[in-house]
């Protein structure tokens, strides 16, 4: 099988810039695979995501490939709804499309795990897929429905899904 990595690790100086981020040797002469990550803290069915990404990470080692994770925009119709943020939402799926195809593109990456829910991020992401020539994989994210808060806790504090929130239904 042909790596389209193979442009962007067979020179001496690209390799360097790689090698510079941790990479090895081996770590290049496999296939590089993009996670490209919608995790943020203001979605709710993104908030999960950090922790998806780390089992991918692992299963694509275990596979022999080296991981090119990258963050991806995206945003919460719920939360923008009833205000000017809402004109923002429906746009951002060609932001997101243009942004995941570039990094594939211009990474030469070998294949793309898109890691994203809602409908808005993952028609981008999959649009991006569509138009290059990456093999995708793409992994929506559970839907997260309200929990109750504690008064105790902070609104700044560090905080991790909660897995009574989160259900596998699509």
């Amino acid at each position: 099988m042909k790596l389209h990595s193979a442009h962007a690790t067979k020179d001496a100086n690209h390799r360097n810039l790689f090698k510079s981020m941790g990479y090895s040797d081996s770590d290049l002469s496999g296939p590089i695979i993009g996670i490209a990550n919608s995790w943020n803290e203001l979605v709710p069915g993104h908030f999960n995501l950090r922790q998806i990404a780390e089992y991918v990470r692992k299963g694509v080692h275990k596979a022999g490939g080296a991981v090119a994770e990258f963050g991806v925009i995206a945003g919460c119709d719920g939360i923008s709804e009833g205000h000017e943020g809402m004109k923002y939402i429906l746009p951002s799926r060609e932001l997101i499309a243009n942004d995941v195809e570039m990094m594939v593109r211009a990474h030469s990456l070998d294949g793309i795990v898109l890691l994203g829910s809602c409908d808005k991020i993952v028609p981008g992401m999959l649009m991006a897929a569509a138009r290059s020539e990456s093999r995708p994989f793409s992994f929506p994210a559970a839907r997260c429905s309200a929990a109750s808060s504690s008064t105790e806790e902070s609104p700044t504090a560090p905080r991790t899904p909660r897995p009574s929130a989160c259900s596998s239904a699509a």
